[in-house]
């Protein structure tokens, strides 16, 4: 499930960045996409965090 999910945002961030290309406007690309990409790492740093305290708890 956790490689369906990668892989999932991995093809979301692809069809994202060729989307993205079609604009003139590379600066605003860079920094949409670096949002994109946090917003992803966030999830998944908040997921581990919580896995982690839910092991503590037991």
């Amino acid at each position: 499930m956790i490689e369906y999910i990668r892989l999932k945002s991995l093809w979301v961030s692809i069809a994202f960045f060729s989307f993205s290309l079609q604009f003139d406007d590379l600066y605003e690309f860079i920094n949409s996409s670096r949002s994109f990409l946090n917003v992803i790492a966030n999830r998944r740093f908040l997921k581990e965090i919580s896995y982690h305290f839910r092991i503590f708890r037991v």
